[in-house]
């Protein structure tokens, strides 16, 4: 529908310019560049979305209305284009400031919250959060599943490819984390190779098929440079409340249950292999 909408703005357009062009002889150049300008800024006007640029909108239709008055001779309408054309640039230049200042806002939050690698939440946006979170659903005494997840041997990764590899291997992982859970759950990259999930609403048995795919997901061969990498990690799982009280108890059981998982397993498993 915007495309229909948008296309036919462009054959309006089109045809004013035509037509313009067609009586420039007549009308003669200046009257001619005066039009054009005019069907210009009402075309701007029609194509910015309402909903984003409502103010942008509003200053290029007062800076249109201006360019009507200025066809006119009389020194009223001069007067009146003056004024429209100096609250038009206004309003525009207001709503550019505002636009600027929104961006901005958006790009320091993302910088204060997230992980700049892997686009995850970083450490301190994840636990705040978190903290949060357990306070709500301690309230309305429903379980939550603390995950803490660290990768097998992915030091040799950096070691034998070099940490440019060893980033791109983290930002597939961080992007598979985040599409293994719900949007309502957390998840964190807590330090360099280490990551955590936080669970809404799930028990031990839940917890542990969430485990179950999110490690799955990050044993998929991942392919940088053309050479493959067979990252594995291991899991530990808290539950709130029969694991501990609070976030930090939460994480530090996690933590040990994942190291306890770590030295049961064999070193072949262990190794991210580079094939």
């Amino acid at each position: 529908m915007r495309g229909g909408v948008l296309r036919g703005l462009i054959l309006i357009f089109g045809t004013i310019l035509i037509l313009l062009s067609f009586f420039q002889p007549v009308v003669g150049w200046i009257l001619f560049l005066n039009l054009l300008d005019l069907s210009l800024r009402f075309l701007i006007y029609s194509l910015l979305p309402f909903s984003k640029f409502s103010l942008l909108r509003f200053g290029v239709l007062l800076l249109a209305y201006s360019k009507v008055f200025s066809l006119f001779s009389h020194p009223h309408f001069h007067l009146v284009e003056s004024i429209l054309g100096i609250a038009g640039v206004g309003v525009c230049v207001v709503n550019l400031i505002l636009f600027l200042s929104d961006d901005l806002n958006k790009r320091l939050l993302d910088v204060a919250t997230k992980d700049s690698l892997t686009g995850l939440m970083n450490r301190y946006s994840f636990l705040t959060q978190a903290q949060k979170l357990l306070k709500q659903l301690e309230a309305k005494n429903q379980p939550v599943a603390v995950v803490f997840i660290d990768l097998n041997r992915f030091k040799m990764v950096n070691d034998e490819h070099g940490h440019k590899v060893g980033d791109k291997v983290l930002e597939v992982i961080g992007k598979r984390l985040k599409n293994a859970v719900k949007t309502s759950d957390l998840v964190g990259r807590l330090g360099g190779d280490e990551f955590g999930i936080f669970v809404q609403n799930a028990d031990r048995d839940q917890a542990k098929q969430i485990v179950d795919r999110v490690l799955q997901l990050i044993l998929q061969p991942i392919v940088i440079d053309g050479q493959v990498f067979n990252i594995s990690a291991c899991a530990g799982v808290a539950i709130f409340p029969e694991d501990g009280k609070t976030l930090e108890e939460l994480i530090e059981k996690a933590d040990r249950e994942m190291y306890r998982v770590k030295s049961l397993l064999t070193s072949e498993i262990c190794t991210s292999q580079s094939e």
